[in-house]
């Protein structure tokens, strides 16, 4: 077989003698390029394939394979932050003053607090203030499993902390405070804060009966709008129902309180909660702990009254209606029911 190549100005053509076949690899390289462009994905369907992974990994390997899925990348790295230990700490504070644009992909921060080093805490406000002026959530909660960490927040902690004003919701998860006025002062420091949730939250020295200097402190200058309470129920009884003769639901819109205890008095204080005065209250979530005659709870809470059929127990009948009620026997054997307000308020 014998071929001779010569150049033209389209390209390089390969002159097969025996076949008369001719090639034109120019041609072959551009029909090749509209085949790729053809079954390229649409950069609109891999965002919407980036925005629901979730794993870090698959992420910095999206960044790393196009640059135009970059942008939507590196807004799904940014956007959830979580925190494990001093040194990451560091860098993300490193890398926020150097990249001072990045601050407003930031929606929530995570602190993941190390057994070993609970005074991890009070880094953050030192090094995160005023680099994160668009994060709105802020989590702090046990790195690992176990019972809840105890946390020594320092004086410097508090004084940074109204540097975070942006911040609207908070949750504690699993941590211990040394008394509740620790609690209500981490609260209180954050200003615009409108969210506040709390599952297995404690505090070591417990104030006696006639202290509610933390409650007062909470109804007077907390603008809080919802509150998650998922407590141990002697807790509850210091924080949640207290919370209802201060008349802090004068604000508060939604109200989860679980882990109740099946007495008389907790259900008077809840039926007060309903007919508390110029309320906001529009939801009210709440968990009885096995109690013997659920129906009978429900019961007490839409008919504390004066015991007379035209008092606020008829009011509270027209103007809140009970949505749905659940028994869940394997998780603490606990009894939940949601009320909505559906009069007037």
């Amino acid at each position: 077989m014998t071929f001779s190549d010569y150049k033209s100005s389209r390209g390089v053509i390969l002159n097969f003698t025996a076949g008369f076949y001719a090639y034109d690899i120019v041609a072959l390289r551009e029909i090749s390029r509209r085949h790729v462009r053809a079954t390229r994905l649409p950069l609109e369907l891999a965002e919407m394939v980036i925005d629901m992974c979730n794993d870090r990994g698959t992420l910095l390997a999206c960044a790393l394979t196009c640059r135009a899925w970059l942008p939507r990348t590196r807004y799904n790295l940014l956007r959830i932050v979580d925190i494990h230990d001093r040194r990451q700490l560091t860098c993300f504070a490193q890398f926020l003053t150097k990249n001072k644009a990045f601050d407003a992909l930031v929606a929530e921060i995570c602190i993941h607090l190390p057994p070993d080093d609970p005074r991890m805490l009070s880094l953050f406000p030192a090094l995160l203030a005023r680099k994160v002026t668009k994060c709105t959530r802020l989590h702090i909660l046990r790195a690992s499993s176990g019972p809840p960490l105890q946390i020594h927040p320092s004086t410097g902690f508090f004084v940074l902390l109204p540097e975070f004003s942006h911040i609207t919701k908070l949750i504690l998860t699993s941590v211990v405070f040394s008394s509740l006025t620790e609690l209500t002062s981490l609260v209180l420091y954050i200003r615009g804060l409108l969210d506040l949730r709390c599952t297995n939250v404690r505090w070591e020295q417990l104030p006696p009966p006639t202290e509610s200097w933390g409650c007062r402190a909470l109804a007077k200058g907390s603008g809080l709008l919802r509150i998650d309470l998922d407590m141990q129920p002697e807790l509850l009884n210091q924080l949640s129902l207290r919370l209802v003769h201060l008349q802090l639901v004068s604000r508060v819109e939604v109200l989860h309180v679980t882990k109740i205890q099946p007495c008389l008095d907790d259900t008077i204080n809840i039926g007060h909660l309903l007919q508390a005065p110029r309320s906001s209250l529009r939801e009210l979530h709440i968990g009885v702990i096995d109690p013997p005659d659920f129906e009978s709870i429900i019961a007490t809470v839409q008919y504390v009254s004066d015991g007379t059929t035209d008092g606020p127990g008829r009011r509270l009948q027209e103007e809140w209606e009970i949505r749905s009620q659940s028994r869940n026997c394997y998780v603490n054997r606990q009894y939940s029911c949601e009320l909505y307000r559906s009069g007037p308020y």
